[in-house]
C-alpha cells in the first residue's frame, strides 16, 4: 500500500494518496515513511497545520532524514511562524550536519527574521557545502544588504545574476543596494528586469516603474505599469498607487481605468480611490464629471488636495466665487502649500484683483516656481503701483525663461515706469555717499510711511467706534462714568472707611481704569487680524499698522477717559489728583503690555477652538475682574489669602498705580517686577505664535 501511495504521489493524484495513507496510519501510526508522505502531500494540498502534525511524528525518530524537517519548516513558513521553522531547521541540522539544503533554507529563513548575521554564517555554510547554490548565495547577498555593507552585497548579487542567471528575488535586492549607492541606472535597470521576470510581483512593477519615472524612461514605465495593471487586478491599493503613476505619465485614460478597477473592488468607494477617479476626469477636460466626484469626497471629509481640484474644475467651468472659496479653505488647511497660494494668486488676478492677489503670488520667487508665476506676480507689482519690485520680479522671468509669450511687453512697460523712481546719475555724487543717502532716505521714507497708515487707520477706527458726529464721543465716557457714580454710591454706604488713607472716588477710578485699559489692549489685539482683513487690500496696509494703531487709538482714548473723569468728579467736590503722573503712565505702559500679550495668544488658540473665546470672556476675565483689586486692596486681605492673591499681576500694577496717584497709599507685598516679566513673556509667545500662524489667523 505504500508503494501504490507513493506512484499516486509522484503522479500529482495527492487526495487519493491520503486517503490510502490514512488506512495505512490506522494500522500504522508511527509508520514513518506513511507519516512523511502524508504530511508532505497535506502540504501540498495546502493544509499546513495538519501537515505539522504528521511531520512532527515522523521526526521523533533521531534518524529522520532530513527532507522531513525541511518539509516540517516550509509548513511553519506557509503559517507565517518563521521562528518555529528556524527551530525545526535547527533540528534537522543537528541530526544532519552538512545538509546544504537545510543550511541555505535557514539562511534564507534568517533573512526573513531579520537576523543578518547568523544569516551570513549560514549561508556561507551552504556555499562551503555546495559552492553552487543559488538561494545560499542570494540570502548571503540579502544579509550583507541588511547589514548596511552594500559593496560586498552589491559584488555578490551581481556575480550571482552572472554566473547563475537572473532570479527576480536577487534582481530586487541588487537593485536596493544600487539605488543605496547612488547608481541610478544600475538600479533602474535591475528592477526593471526583475519585474519583467516576476510579472505577476505588482509591487515590484510598482517600484520599477517609479524608477523608470525619475530616470527619464517614459516609454519602459508604461509598459512596466501596463504588466504591474494585469498583476493588480482586486488589489486597491496597488491600483491607487498605478493610477498615480499614469498621472504623473500624463496618461490620465490608464490612470482613470485603473481608479475604476480600485473603485470596482471597493464596497464603498473609499476618498482616496474617489479623489483620483475626480483628478482624471479633470485632465480628460470632464469638469462637470470631476465637480461631482470630488464634492462626493470632500462631504467625507475635508482634504487640501480634492479642494484644489474642485477649485480648478469649478475655474473651468466659470464658478469663479466658488473656486475661490476652495483654494481659500485649502490654505486654511495647509497654510504653507506654495502650488495653493500662486493657485489663488492667479485666480484673484484673473479677476481683476491685484491688490488681493498680490501676498498669494509673492512665492513666485522661491526655487522651483516657473517662469509664468514671476510674470504674475510682476503684472500684480505693476498694476498696485509697484513698478521697480515689478521689474525685479519680471527680470527673474526674464532669467527662467527669456521666450515666455508676452514677457518683453510687461519689461517694457515696467521699465518706463521704475525710470523717474531711478537714482540720479550726477557725476559729482561719490558712490559711498550715494549709498548712505539712499538708506537714510529710505528708513526714514519707510517710518514716514508707517506714521501716515497708521494716522489714516486711526482715523477710520474713530469714525467707526464713534461715528462722524462729536457727540459720538460721549459713548466713550458715559457708560464707565454711570458705572464709576454707582460704584462710589454703593461703596460710600457699605464702606465707613476710606481705603489707605485714599479718597474713594479715586480709588474706585484708579481701578476700573486700569482695568478698562487692559481689557481694551487684550480686545484689540484679540480682534486685530479679523478686523484687519478688510485693508489689507490696501497698498502698503499690513497687520502690523493695524495693530499699532489699535492700540494707539485705545490709549488717546482713556487719556481722554480719564482727563473727562477726574474734571466731572472735581466738579462735584471728590477728591481726584494724581502725586506721581509718570509713576502712573508707566503702570497703564504695563496693563497695555500685559493685555497685548493676552490678546496674541487667545487670538491665536480662537483659530483652533472657536469657543475659546466665550470661555476666556466668561471664566477668565469674570475671575480677573474680581481678583484684581479694583474693589479692594492687598492690605485689606488677611495674610492667609494675600499671598495667593498676589499671583494675580494684575493686582501689582493695580496698587503701584494706586501709589502713583497717593503716594500715601501702602504696597503691600507688590512689586512692578513681577508683572512687567509676566507682560513680556506673554507679548513674546504671542508674538512667536501670531508668525507661525499668520496665515491662519488672515484666514488664507
Amino acid at each position: 500500500m505504500i508503494e501504490e501511495a507513493l506512484r499516486l504521489f509522484q503522479h500529482g493524484r495527492f487526495y487519493r494518496c491520503l486517503d490510502i495513507l490514512d488506512g495505512v496510519l490506522a494500522l500504522e501510526p508511527d509508520n514513518r515513511q506513511a507519516l512523511r508522505l502524508a504530511g508532505t502531500a497535506e502540504l501540498l494540498v495546502g493544509r499546513p497545520r495538519l501537515a505539522i502534525g504528521l511531520l512532527r511524528r515522523a521526526a521523533r525518530d533521531v534518524s529522520a532524514p532530513v527532507e522531513i524537517f525541511l518539509s516540517l519548516a516550509q509548513a511553519f513558513e506557509a503559517l507565517g511562524r518563521r521562528r518555529a521553522a528556524d527551530l525545526a531547521l535547527r533540528a534537522g541540522l543537528r541530526c544532519h550536519p552538512g545538509s546544504a539544503s537545510a543550511l541555505e533554507q535557514r539562511a534564507r529563513t534568517l533573512v526573513a527574521l531579520r537576523r543578518p548575521r547568523a544569516a551570513e554564517v549560514a549561508a556561507h555554510a551552504a556555499l562551503t557545502a555546495d559552492p553552487k547554490s543559488r538561494v545560499a548565495a542570494e540570502a548571503l547577498g540579502c544579509a550583507l544588504f541588511q547589514q548596511r555593507r552594500l559593496r560586498e552585497a552589491e559584488q555578490v548579487l551581481a556575480q550571482l545574476t552572472e554566473l547563475y542567471g537572473t532570479r527576480a528575488p536577487a534582481l530586487a535586492t541588487l537593485g536596493r543596494v544600487r539605488e543605496r549607492l547612488g547608481d541610478e541606472a544600475g538600479a533602474v535597470k535591475a528592477f526593471q528586469r526583475a519585474a519583467f521576470l516576476l510579472p505577476q510581483d505588482a509591487r515590484l512593477g510598482l517600484r520599477a516603474a517609479t524608477l523608470l519615472i525619475e530616470h527619464g524612461d517614459r516609454r519602459s514605465a508604461k509598459a512596466t505599469l501596463r504588466r504591474a495593471l494585469a498583476a493588480a487586478l482586486g488589489r486597491p491599493g496597488l491600483l491607487q498607487g498605478i493610477s498615480r503613476l499614469y498621472m504623473r505619465l500624463n496618461s490620465a485614460e490608464a490612470a482613470l481605468k485603473a481608479a475604476d478597477a480600485a473603485a470596482a473592488v471597493e464596497n464603498p468607494v473609499s476618498a482616496a480611490t474617489a479623489l483620483l477617479q475626480g483628478q482624471c476626469h479633470l485632465r480628460l477636460g470632464n469638469h462637470a464629471l470631476a465637480d461631482r466626484y470630488l464634492t462626493a469626497v470632500l462631504r467625507r471629509g475635508l482634504t487640501a488636495p480634492a479642494l484644489v481640484a474642485r477649485a480648478t474644475a469649478r475655474i473651468a467651468l466659470g464658478q469663479a466665487a466658488e473656486a475661490e472659496a476652495d483654494l481659500r479653505l485649502a490654505l486654511r488647511i495647509d497654510p504653507d502649500d506654495r502650488a495653493t497660494k500662486l493657485h489663488l494668486g492667479r485666480l484673484l488676478l484673473g479677476e481683476q484683483r491685484p491688490h488681493e492677489a498680490l501676498p498669494f503670488l509673492q512665492p513666485a520667487l522661491d526655487d522651483g516656481a516657473s517662469a509664468a508665476d514671476a510674470l504674475l506676480l510682476g503684472q500684480a507689482l505693476y498694476r498696485t503701483g509697484k513698478s521697480v519690485e515689478a521689474l525685479a520680479a519680471l527680470r527673474v522671468a526674464e532669467h527662467r525663461n527669456p521666450a515666455l509669450p508676452g514677457l518683453a511687453i510687461w519689461v517694457s512697460r515696467a521699465t518706463a515706469a521704475s525710470k523717474p523712481l531711478a537714482a540720479t546719475d550726477s557725476p559729482f555724487a561719490f558712490q559711498g555717499d550715494v549709498r548712505t543717502v539712499e538708506t537714510r532716505s529710505s528708513f526714514l521714507g519707510s517710518l514716514h510711511e508707517h506714521m501716515v497708515v497708521v494716522n489714516a487707520l486711526m482715523h477710520r477706527q474713530v469714525r467707526a467706534r464713534f461715528g462722524r458726529h462729536r457727540l459720538g464721543y460721549l459713548m466713550a465716557v458715559l457708560p464707565p462714568m454711570l458705572g464709576l457714580m454707582m460704584m462710589i454710591f454703593i461703596f460710600s454706604v457699605i464702606r465707613q472707611r476710606q481705603p489707605g488713607d485714599m479718597p474713594l472716588a479715586l480709588f474706585l477710578m484708579t481701578g476700573l481704569i486700569a482695568w478698562q485699559v487692559f481689557n481694551a489692549a487684550w480686545g484689540a489685539m484679540e480682534n486685530a487680524s479679523k478686523k484687519s482683513r478688510q485693508v489689507l487690500f490696501v497698498p502698503r496696509v499690513s497687520t502690523f499698522d493695524y495693530r499699532i494703531a489699535a492700540l494707539v487709538f485705545e490709549f488717546f482714548t482713556h487719556v481722554l477717559i480719564t482727563l473727562v473723569f477726574a474734571v466731572l468728579l472735581r466738579a462735584i467736590d471728590f477728591e481726584v489728583y494724581v502725586d506721581d503722573p509718570l509713576q502712573v503712565l508707566a503702570g497703564a505702559g504695563v496693563l497695555f503690555l500685559m493685555g497685548a500679550g493676552m490678546g496674541y495668544i487667545i487670538e491665536v488658540v480662537a483659530t483652533f477652538w472657536k469657543g475659546v473665546l466665550r470661555v476666556v470672556h466668561t471664566v477668565l476675565g469674570r475671575f480677573l475682574f474680581l481678583t484684581s483689586g479694583i474693589f479692594f486692596s492687598v492690605h485689606d486681605l488677611p495674610p492667609e489669602v494675600r499671598q495667593y492673591a498676589l499671583l494675580n499681576p494684575l493686582l501689582h500694577v493695580i496698587e503701584y498705580v494706586r501709589n502713583g496717584a497717593e503716594s500715601s497709599f501702602p504696597l503691600h507685598g507688590t512689586d512692578i517686577r513681577y508683572p512687567i516679566a509676566v507682560g513680556a513673556l506673554m507679548l513674546v509667545f504671542g508674538l512667536a505664535l501670531e508668525s507661525r500662524f499668520r496665515a491662519r489667523l488672515l484666514g488664507k
